[in-house]
């Protein structure tokens, strides 16, 4: 299920890539993507208001 919401290809991140219309409300912490690295994300009313990286390995990514 958490591919709905963060996909890493090699050295990209997708956040969001398939997320149901239906969640309009929620949050998820500790999403883990490819190079050690960690996504927090919090919507409201249908708007993400929130996204937190945190690369532990401080290597260069790119978030789409």
């Amino acid at each position: 299920m958490w591919k709905c919401c963060c996909k890493s290809d090699e050295g990209e991140i997708h956040l969001l890539p398939a997320l149901p219309a239906m969640w309009s409300m929620g949050s998820v912490t500790g999403l883990k993507a490819k190079g050690n690295i960690q996504v927090d994300m919090r919507r409201e009313h249908g708007k993400w208001i929130a996204f937190l990286i945190r690369n532990e390995k401080s290597l260069p990514n790119c978030t789409k």
